[in-house]
């Protein structure tokens, strides 16, 4: 289970920490890679927050399935190596981590949260959950983690959505339908 997330109160990691500990009781062998670090100098108390996190990583006892691999450059390298990356978010932009996932053939579980419904096809290309469900979280997970073939399904659709609709291409010929739209209405004043 991947999580490609800066240590910012934001992403809301220990909503995710809670769910991994769930999956661990029926995936005893699931591991968490943590995927990002605390802001540069700490700023936005992400020291503080990154501090919390550790501690409830062994308040719940789950320090042996966790690795902190902290800021990488290499990020394509290791959404493959996931199962499922999941996003925790108490608010989100449009999140770049869960179409990089996507593309990567990896399906998400996030927050349903700001443009995280936009970025997600529910139940295609992954899993929405209300902040705060860890429940929910956990059984999403489960699920993904317990049917290889939905699992795998699933992330050839992430992958197809990511690439026809949020490629750079795509940006392009959007941009470019915008701007020639409004050409069209300009020139018919």
């Amino acid at each position: 289970i991947g999580v490609f997330a800066s240590f910012n109160p934001q992403k809301n990691h220990a909503m995710l920490l809670q769910a991994f500990k769930n999956v661990l009781e029926s995936f005893p062998d699931a591991q968490l890679l943590l995927v990002g670090d605390q802001l540069y100098g700490s700023m936005m108390g992400t020291g503080d927050y990154n501090c919390r996190m550790e501690t409830l990583i062994d308040e719940l006892g789950i320090r042996r399935q966790s690795m902190s691999l902290g800021n990488r450059d290499d990020v394509e390298v290791i959404y493959p190596a996931c199962d499922v990356t999941v996003l925790s978010s108490l608010y989100e932009g449009t999140p770049n981590v869960l179409l990089e996932s996507m593309a990567c053939g990896i399906p998400v579980v996030a927050t349903d949260v700001c443009d995280n419904s936009y970025v997600v096809k529910e139940g295609e290309t992954g899993f929405l959950v209300e902040v705060g469900d860890v429940e929910g979280m956990a059984s999403r997970i489960k699920m993904l983690l317990g049917n290889d073939t939905v699992r795998q399904q699933m992330g050839r659709k992430a992958n197809d959505w990511a690439v026809n609709e949020f490629s750079i291409g795509q940006l392009v010929k959007k941009t470019e339908t915008v701007y020639l739209e409004a050409l069209a209405r300009k020139r018919s004043k």
